[in-house]
């Protein structure tokens, strides 16, 4: 048995687990799909009721945006380009969620390995010359050290 974060105890299971990191990587990557498939639909419904030089989309305070902003937002080093041509949004899109898929079917494989039982050839604890049961020999050999021992010990 052993003792939870939140103070329950469980039982240990033989059973494999992928890893916290893989789960969450996993878990991100599809809420980006989510995401991008998402604003997908919204720009596809918005060229659909508008001509294609006329999209109108617009932005939380109700304004009109002419074009789409795409940048890297790090401080001051910031860099943004603005109106770039609503033509462009689809294909950046799909590409996008193109990478995002690639990505979860790495990690899909990483999580699959990860749940793999391990090769029996392979060194492990059981066949450790460290951890292996000793010989009738090797007993009465470290009774007889440990017993030397005591004995020296003992003595004033």
């Amino acid at each position: 048995m052993r003792r939870g974060i939140d103070g329950r105890y469980f039982q240990e299971s033989d059973e494999a687990m992928i890893k916290q990191q893989t789960a969450m990587d996993i878990a991100l990557a599809y809420r980006e799909i989510e995401a991008a498939e998402g604003l997908r639909s919204d720009v596809e419904a918005a060229m659909a009721r508008h001509a294609m030089d006329q999209v109108d989309i617009r932005d939380a305070f109700g304004r009109r945006q002419d074009g789409l902003q795409l940048g890297v937002p790090s401080g001051q080093n910031g860099h943004r380009l603005f109106n770039v041509p609503w033509k462009l949004a689809l294909p950046i899109i799909d590409a996008h969620l193109a990478q995002c898929r690639a990505t979860v079917a790495l990690l899909s494989e990483a999580a699959l390995a990860e749940l793999a039982p391990a090769p029996k050839d392979t060194f492990t604890q059981a066949n450790s010359p460290i951890c292996r049961p000793l010989t009738e020999e090797e007993v009465s050999q470290l009774r007889r050290t440990l017993g030397d021992e005591a004995e020296q010990e003992s003595r004033p």
